[in-house]
């Protein structure tokens, strides 16, 4: 891994991945929206290039010299509406990963997210084989939706156009699930 493009690199995660690349004399290139403070990578020796993943014209040419991408950017909050989770976590994963293959980018790094399997009391061990459980049902659900569903729910998703996309392109994909 010569040089590696990190998206979601000014959050806690990401400027933690981005510092360590560093350290370890990587190429690192970080896309971040113009509003992003970048205050978590200020000093780091890295390439900005300004973008937004929701909008592939945004990501046009963003990943060109790289040859590694590694999607951290996603849309994690207890509030917030249903299509800003939608459109950053879905779509912003699946324009990524486009512009990856238009790049000619075949090594992708994902961060996931453990949620996806469910959060539930269960004494099962659960990995990757396990199924999808992503939404936690509770008895005021249809009156008050649990916002915390639309994280887990949307990167259920992603996960899912994510595999299927690696399957279609032949992308060396690897998703990372971190667990809290």
């Amino acid at each position: 891994m010569n040089k590696v493009m990190i998206t979601g690199a000014t959050g806690f995660i990401g400027s933690h991945i981005a510092r360590t690349f560093c350290e370890n004399q990587v190429k690192v290139g970080c896309l971040v929206r113009k509003s992003s403070s970048l205050v978590n990578i200020e000093g780091l020796p890295i390439e900005l290039r300004i973008g937004d993943i929701r909008d592939t014209e945004d990501l046009n040419g963003a990943f060109t010299g790289y040859d590694w991408v590694i999607h951290n950017a996603a849309r994690v909050s207890d509030w917030g509406d249903y299509d800003e989770f939608y459109q950053t976590n879905v779509i912003g994963t699946i324009n990524v990963l486009k512009v990856c293959v238009q790049a000619g980018i075949k090594n992708i790094l994902i961060t996931g997210s453990n949620s996806v399997y469910g959060e539930e009391d269960n004494p099962t061990v659960k990995d990757e084989t396990s199924p999808y459980n992503s939404h936690y049902h509770y008895f005021g659900d249809r009156i008050f939706p649990c916002k915390l569903n639309y994280y887990r729910d949307t990167k259920a998703l992603a996960k899912k156009e994510a595999l299927d996309c690696a399957v279609t392109q032949v992308l060396n994909l690897t998703i990372l699930e971190p667990v809290f």
